[in-house]
Formats: structure tokens, C-alpha cells, sequence
């Protein structure tokens, strides 16, 4: 009984993700350290800066112009197949009538969030599930806007713990081949 016992909660410890932020700097207290910055053009670069809020914390912001995205961008290690949850506060503002933005989240030049005109006066949580590209994985943050503009923060991206199929088949196995070992045992 000991023996099942200890196979549940190996097989249970293993069902566990560690939660390991996989992005550099993603509450953007050290700057763009971890990032790199890209435009269309030059002049757009001067739109994407660090802003402090209320409460002294740094986040990414973009007023760029429509129609010249302003990226930041790192690369990533993710395993093929493997999901992730990808986690982050989008704040926006339309500030006029005629006013649009646009922020983009992409893997590999992907997109995987796309979301347009939004009003969000408060940093609002977002939340996507991503598969897994396989090796070093192209993860950008791209806004732009017109008389209005875009903030990213507390940007995490970490292996999802909903565990996959495969791994709840590979527990029952598991548990099902400890349950004959044990039954064996008993009958000799």
C-alpha cells in the first residue's frame, strides 16, 4: 500500500509545472534590458519609451502612428507542442472620436493577440494559451495608434499547467502498472 501510495504523489509531483517565467523583464523596471526596439521608421522609435504610473511602476508604451507598428522584441526557448500560457496588462485610450490604436502579440511573426480600437482606461489582465513553436521563438509586443496610445506591463509567459493528454495517459499507465505490480506481489 506504501508503494501506491508513493506512486500517486510521484505521479501527482509530476502533473506540477514550475511556473518559470520564460520573458526577460516583462514589468519593464529595467528599462528595454531583455528587449530589443524596432519601428517602421526612425521617427516612430521615439514613440516607444518607458512610462512610469501612479505608483512609480515602469511599463512599455507606444503613440506611434497607424500603420507603423512600433515592436519590442526577445527571443524565447519553447519546447514543439508544448502549451503556454502567455499573461499581460493592456491598457489603451481613444482620444477622440477619429481615434484608433492597435495592439499585436506575436510568436515567430504569428499573431496570437490582435485587438483593435479599444478604450481600457485601467491596465486590464489578458490571457492567451500558445502552443510551443520548437527552439528559439521570435515573441514581439507591436502597438501603434492615432491620438491615442497603448501600454503593455507585467508581461509573463510560462509552460501552462493544464497538463496535456499525453501526461494524463501516461499517469493512468502508471498507476495502472503499480496496481498489477502490487496485485502480483500479493497473489505470490
Amino acid at each position: 500500500m506504501k508503494k501506491l501510495f508513493f506512486g500517486f504523489a510521484l505521479a501527482l509531483t509530476c502533473l506540477v509545472a514550475q511556473a518559470q517565467n520564460l520573458v526577460t523583464n516583462g514589468d519593464f523596471e529595467s528599462g528595454f534590458t531583455g528587449w530589443s526596439k524596432s519601428a517602421v521608421s526612425l521617427a516612430n522609435q521615439d514613440f516607444v519609451s518607458i512610462e512610469s504610473n501612479d505608483t512609480g511602476s515602469n511599463h512599455f508604451y507606444s503613440g506611434g502612428t497607424i500603420g507603423e507598428t512600433s515592436f519590442l522584441t526577445q527571443s524565447i526557448n519553447t519546447t514543439l507542442g508544448t502549451y503556454y500560457d502567455l499573461n499581460f496588462t493592456l491598457r489603451g485610450a481613444l482620444l477622440n472620436p477619429v481615434a484608433t490604436n492597435h495592439a499585436l502579440v506575436t510568436l515567430n511573426n504569428v499573431a496570437v493577440f490582435d485587438l483593435s480600437n479599444f478604450d481600457l482606461g485601467l491596465f486590464t489582465p489578458q490571457s492567451v494559451r500558445v502552443q510551443g513553436l520548437g527552439g528559439l521563438t521570435s515573441f514581439s509586443l507591436g502597438a501603434e495608434s492615432n491620438d491615442s496610445f497603448v501600454h503593455f506591463d507585467n508581461v509573463s509567459m510560462s509552460v501552462s499547467a493544464v497538463p496535456e493528454p499525453q501526461t494524463y495517459a501516461m499517469m493512468l499507465l502508471g498507476l495502472g502498472l503499480i496496481g498489477y505490480a502490487m496485485r502480483r506481489r500479493q497473489q505470490g
